[in-house]
């Protein structure tokens, strides 16, 4: 959910586009201060909120997998957007962690708090502008 790490992982010339999306059935745990996405913990009402990045080339699935660390796998998904735009929903790549489950602890990851305290607030005061505009029906003439 952050376009400035996207740029900076990518080298990206600007910041990529992110689309707001949720996953069913998932939870997660914390590994130190970030969320652990587990897939054996299924659990069909709970719900993730997040973002989708459309990545645009092999070398960058590669230099993202190489930042996630053997800790994670990939696995697919449906994502399910909040954006109003089409389409709807999409098959999606997640990282599901494969680490030490004894290193994990329960807790709540609170994206805001550490995007602030990484210095990047305003990414999510975007997101949230994004997501907030397409609740917005347009008014009829």
């Amino acid at each position: 959910m952050d376009p400035t790490l996207l740029v900076q992982l990518l080298h990206l010339d600007k910041l990529p586009d992110l689309r707001p999306a949720s996953i069913k059935g998932y939870k997660f745990k914390l590994w130190g201060p970030y969320p652990a996405l587990l897939d054996d913990e299924h659990d069909d009402s709970a719900v993730i909120e997040g973002a989708v990045y459309n990545v645009e080339t092999v070398e960058h699935a590669h230099a993202l997998a190489n930042y996630e660390t053997k800790n994670y796998t990939t696995g697919t998904t449906t994502a399910y957007y909040s954006d109003g735009q089409q389409p709807e929903t999409g098959q999606v790549t997640i990282y599901v962690f494969a680490g030490n489950r004894s290193d994990l602890t329960e807790g709540d990851f609170n994206l805001e708090r550490w995007m602030k305290m990484m210095g990047r607030g305003k990414v999510l005061d975007d997101l949230a502008a994004k997501k907030a505009g397409s609740a917005k029906k347009p008014e009829s003439s």
